[in-house]
């Protein structure tokens, strides 16, 4: 079992007392300077690296998708990822971030020549109307390769990881997550695009509550196994073994913040090795900022699932760490 500890802040009096002897006023460019303190004391050194900052996008379907015809939507978002019309691209032109792609449960497959990694798990989760949305042998391979996913970045000297998810019907288990672990109501805890109708909303939030009514999960392993997805458990593995490797991780969307959510049940620490990055308007990762008493660096009307927040803020994140870069640097040459 990985090693988790709590992140150390006692750097970040010493970073303050240097500053403050100096007279440096931080007060305000608040968020910059929590961004930079953060950042310092999980890699207890007041000069923190962002090295290799990566962003990690699962792609899986949700058996439920099956029942309302929309499981083919996740290949179709993909692909449209990876096409030059992406606002991905768009937002990442100079490639500061590197973006992956991985496949951990699509119904269908992808085009060989397509730069997917595989880390196939099934092709799909179960339907949770009918029966568990995963296998705990599911479950445990899901852990294992969050942990791998993060491993493999790690030893290419990767300090900041964030994460996104692709998939029909993803943020539905996200939503039953939610609100068992907050108490919650459902209803409270997705958002459907009014553009899509009433009648969209309506059959999915039947489902959702139908989904309640046949589980009573008491374990936090009855939970995901119950409601999945192949993207949260992932997830949580990667963010427990992102924590033992003190990197510091970017929570973007819903789905992504439902699986900090989950992980901060198994260890209450891996909360402080987290940057939320842009709140949008679903109804469920509001819920979850709530619950953690968090603010994020944006707060933008923009849907976030493929990581585009991430995107948005990092600039402000790597400026937030060269600003105290450059102040240290001006305090010592002023010594």
């Amino acid at each position: 079992m990985d090693l988790i500890t709590n992140v150390d802040f006692g750097i970040v009096a010493a970073i303050e007392k240097q500053l403050n002897e100096k007279g440096i006023e931080t007060s305000k460019i608040g968020v910059v300077r929590d961004i930079a303190y953060k950042i310092a004391a999980i890699q207890n050194t007041k000069k923190p690296v962002l090295s290799n900052p990566t962003l990690i996008l699962l792609a899986s379907d949700q058996g439920i998708s099956k029942v309302l015809n929309t499981y083919l939507e996740s290949n179709k978002s993909l692909t449209h990822l990876l096409s030059k019309a992406s606002v991905l691209k768009a937002y990442n032109s100079t490639k500061e971030v590197a973006v992956k792609f991985v496949d951990i449960g699509l119904q269908e497959g992808i085009q060989d020549h397509l730069p997917i990694k595989k880390h196939k798990i099934k092709q799909g989760t179960n339907n949770f109307i009918e029966t568990p949305a995963m296998e705990y042998s599911d479950y445990e391979k899901c852990l294992a390769i969050g942990k791998t996913i993060v491993t493999n970045k790690w030893e290419a000297n990767s300090t900041i990881i964030g994460f996104g998810s692709i998939g029909a019907e993803n943020k539905l288990p996200a939503a039953l997550i939610t609100s068992n672990l907050t108490n919650t109501p459902i209803e409270e805890c997705i958002f459907f695009n009014p553009e899509l109708g009433k009648e969209y909303a309506k059959t999915r939030l039947e489902l959702l509550q139908t989904a309640q009514q046949k589980y009573a999960p008491m374990t936090l392993t009855e939970i995901i196994t119950s409601y999945g997805s192949f993207e949260i458990a992932v997830l949580a593995g990667a963010y427990l073994k992102a924590t033992a490797l003190k990197m510091t991780i970017l929570i973007d969307g819903f789905v992504s913040a439902a699986a900090l959510l989950y992980a901060y049940q198994l260890n209450e620490h891996v909360l402080e090795y987290c940057v939320f990055c842009n709140q949008s308007s679903d109804k469920g990762q509001g819920v979850i900022i709530d619950y953690f008493e968090k603010q994020t660096i944006l707060k933008l009307d923009v849907s976030s699932e493929s990581g585009l927040g991430i995107l948005m803020a990092y600039p402000i994140i790597k400026g937030s760490v060269g600003w105290l870069s450059s102040v240290l640097q001006d305090t010592k040459n002023h010594s």
